[in-house]
């Protein structure tokens, strides 16, 4: 995936993310492994097994150290 799409991919998700409720500069991905770790419905499962086994985890690692 070239640079821009993933920048693409990204501004998406977290307008997805934010129009759900979430956080700002928070992804959907990074969302749903803070629902997990929080025992709340989540979609940790669909998403790591579309985007790559720990996808979400480091998602949420990644949020928290630029947040």
């Amino acid at each position: 995936m070239s640079k821009r799409l993933k920048k693409i991919a990204i501004n998406l998700s977290m307008l997805l993310n934010f129009s759900l409720g979430g956080e700002l500069n928070q992804t959907f991905s990074a969302r749903s492994w803070e629902s997990k770790r929080n025992n709340k419905f989540n979609l940790v499962f669909l998403l790591d097994t579309l985007l790559g086994s720990g996808h979400c985890a480091r998602a949420w690692v990644y949020w928290q150290v630029k947040r």
